[in-house]
């Protein structure tokens, strides 16, 4: 494990060195610009990521797992934010930005749940690579890099689910690959703005088109999918906390869903604790549906199926019959066929 974790260290010293080595030499040659502040900030985070590494390499803090996941969670996601913001420097597409919606959602359950931040870093990952895979079409080889990095670090996330001591090998081989990726991409900076997007040269091929669209729609509704669920937990904390109950909080498995977990000896109130749930997604659903553009709509209507679908339980706790259980089941399903098929159009035209 010392090893490990000291490999990694030297790892992340050196995307700190890399990078500030760079910007360096940018502002000898020209005027220091807006561009490199979030190149400054990811710089930083990973020293701080070194200078801890180290620290406990050397036992001066007792390693923990949990410790470990939260301080990663926060690296990851401070460097997909950065990431994001130099592209939208260099792009001026502020739908670049809608990536970070995922982020959002996750805010109520880690405040509940503080066990469930490192569900961040899959979806730092899911961010990072759909956004240089479809929404900035940029260079081949930079888009090479990052499809590398984020697969093979996601590849090891779903083992480390299950088998946590691999959390440190993780962190290295991510650290590895971003470093090579970081390598390439502040060449890529270098560059003359006119030179950052390639010129239309030949059509896509069927088959490549095809994957950037599902990919997209895949990495989407996956992100609402996980968002819902806890919006739907969140519901039911909210108004279970204002019923005087022993305890109430957002339970996270890292092999399952989030779950609320409630104890209370006054259960007369049990309904609204249920309806709580089912009702409150509806509700962010509502003001998504009236106040966004046509992709936030899109993702609001995918939101009410989602919930429909998670409240099948929930109708039979709150008595209704099975076949309104099951009315209630088939009409998210439906619900959430249609906002696939908006989804699937829009990316199309």
């Amino acid at each position: 494990m010392e090893i490990i974790l000291l490999l990694a260290s030297i790892i992340t010293s050196a995307i700190f060195l890399i990078i500030f080595i760079s910007l360096i030499k940018e502002i000898k040659t020209s005027s220091f610009n807006s561009k490199e502040i979030p190149l400054i900030v990811l710089g930083l985070i990973y020293l701080i990521l070194a200078i801890l590494l180290l620290l406990w390499t050397t036992n001066f803090f007792s390693f923990d797992t949990t410790d470990f996941l939260t301080v990663f969670s926060a690296v990851l996601t401070i460097q997909t934010i950065c990431l994001l913001t130099i592209l939208y420097k260099i792009r001026k597409n502020k739908k670049i930005f809608y990536a970070l919606i995922p982020f959002t959602f996750l805010i109520p359950l880690i405040f509940y749940a503080p066990q469930s931040i490192h569900l961040t870093i899959p979806i730092s990952f899911f961010v990072t690579l759909l956004t240089f895979l479809v929404a900035t079409n940029i260079q081949e080889k930079i888009t090479k890099h990052i499809i590398i990095y984020t697969s093979i670090s996601l590849f090891l996330y779903l083992f480390a689910i299950f088998w946590q001591n691999l959390i440190s090998i993780l962190a290295l081989i991510s650290s590895i690959l971003f470093l090579i990726f970081i390598i390439h991409f502040l060449k890529f900076l270098k560059q003359n703005p006119e030179q950052y997007f390639p010129l239309p040269q030949e059509p896509e091929s069927p088959l490549i088109h095809f994957l950037k669209h599902f990919v997209f729609i895949i990495i989407i509704t996956n992100f609402m999918f996980i968002g819902t669920i806890s919006i739907h937990e969140f519901g039911h904390l909210i108004t279970s906390s204002q019923s005087n109950c022993e305890e109430s909080k957002i339970i996270y498995e890292l092999q399952g869903l989030p779950h609320t977990e409630i104890k209370c000896e006054d259960t007369s109130l049990q309904n609204r604790w249920i309806l709580g749930g089912v009702l409150f997604p509806f509700l962010i659903a509502f003001f998504l549906l009236f106040g966004g553009g046509k992709f936030i709509k899109e993702l609001a209507l995918q939101m009410v199926g989602f919930n429909l679908i998670i409240s099948y339980l929930d109708m039979i706790a709150l008595n209704f019959s099975k076949a309104i259980a099951a009315f209630t089941l088939i009409l998210g399903i439906a619900t959430t066929t249609f906002s696939l098929a908006l989804l699937v159009k829009s990316r199309v035209e």
